[in-house]
């Protein structure tokens, strides 16, 4: 039986409805405004307001695909509160080293500690202080999604750790990966990394693949998964989408059973 993670709690796929996949609502600071300032989303009254909004044009579910340390504290990641009409997930995992600086723990810890602390996140809540260490305090909030992200061109080798822990977190609790494509490209070579470590295709879902016009890519992308499902009792979703950042074709992201 799949079933969708939200920070509110699990609901059937049944009540999914229309979902944006990969958005980013409240980014409150940290080292992605020091690059670029323009990453600042700060102002959660707006945030909400446009969830409203998009709510009555009938939006339903979104993907809040912050990573580690780009995420915001708990109470902020849950939206518009208990009367929320949206429904969304938040996310474990990691995305690019520059936004986290050379001696951050995800390039010192060995990967099963990553794992641990990706699956923490799945099956006990979010950490209140976002892993800046040294104190973990969980939250009720629960990750519903893995996101990734891949170099130019493909994983590199900081990359490939993280993107084996993922792996990993996805055969320990069923849950679904969701990956960055820096500029579009890598895309294959990432999917070829997560199924090496025994993802199944249909549970890997690509982003910003559409910023390059490379028709091999596209084709080799929209192929149907040649992967055998397989289903594992724990968090998880089949998630609905009007458009892949692919094949630009109506898609299924594949979530966990229980």
């Amino acid at each position: 039986m799949t079933f969708l993670r939200t920070v509110l709690g699990d609901i059937e796929p049944s009540e999914l409805g229309v979902t944006y996949a990969h958005e980013h609502l409240i980014i409150d600071g940290g080292r992605p405004v020091e690059i670029s300032p323009d990453f600042l989303l700060a102002d959660v009254d707006r945030m909400v307001a446009e969830l409203r909004d998009a709510a009555t044009a009938g939006l339903r579910s979104a993907g809040r695909h912050d990573a580690v340390r780009l995420r915001a504290e708990p109470d902020q990641a849950r939206g518009p509160g208990p009367t929320q009409r949206v429904q969304l997930l938040a996310a474990t995992g990691l995305h690019h080293q520059r936004f986290y600086g050379g001696d951050h723990w995800s390039v010192r810890l060995p990967e099963d500690d990553i794992v641990d602390l990706f699956v923490a996140d799945v099956e006990e809540g979010i950490d209140q202080h976002d892993y800046s260490g040294p104190v973990v305090a969980r939250t009720t909030v629960r990750a519903g999604i893995v996101k990734i992200a891949g170099s130019e061109g493909g994983p590199s080798a900081r990359d490939v750790p993280i993107f084996r822990a993922a792996a990993a977190t996805h055969r320990r609790t069923g849950i679904s990966i969701h990956t960055h494509c820096e500029g579009g490209t890598g895309a294959l070579e990432q999917v070829r990394v997560l199924t090496d470590a025994g993802v199944p295709a249909h549970r890997i879902s690509l982003s910003h693949v559409d910023k390059i016009a490379d028709a091999a890519t596209t084709a080799n992308c929209s192929r149907p998964a040649r992967s055998r499902s397989t289903t594992r009792r724990s968090a998880g979703a089949t998630v609905r989408t009007a458009r892949s950042t692919c094949s630009k074709r109506p898609w299924r992201m594949a979530g966990m059973g229980r």
